[in-house]
């Protein structure tokens, strides 16, 4: 059975960019309900997709989150996205600087990633 981040992960992967930020929307209020009223079989995983939900709301009013730390496929996988949604125009170039800087203690352990 697939965790709830990889199942987020393959959706928005699947997603054309303009349609990736409005899943995500979706996405964190589902997790949201959830974690209230206990219901995500891994709180990791809500948690994680919540906090890129506000990385990119951030993002697009120009604003930066405090830095976390997230399980480090987590980092990387999201970092694929903000590559995508970047290439794609949907979200500004500094959005993967911004990334890096909010997710640094995660970098750490991503040494030798291509950028």
């Amino acid at each position: 059975m697939k965790t709830l981040f990889e199942s987020f992960i393959e959706m928005a992967e699947r997603l054309p960019p303009k349609a990736v930020k409005e899943a995500l929307d979706r996405e964190s209020k589902m997790v949201e309900s959830d974690l209230i009223h206990d219901r995500v079989l891994s709180w990791m995983d809500g948690f994680s997709i919540m906090i890129f939900h506000r990385f990119i709301e951030a993002v697009k009013v120009h604003d930066k989150l405090i830095a976390v730390v997230l399980p480090p496929e987590h980092v990387a996988a999201y970092r694929e996205l903000v590559k995508k949604l970047v290439r794609a125009g949907e979200l500004p170039y500094n959005a993967l600087r911004d990334f890096d800087d909010a997710f640094w203690g995660s970098q750490e352990t991503m040494a030798g990633q291509p950028a």
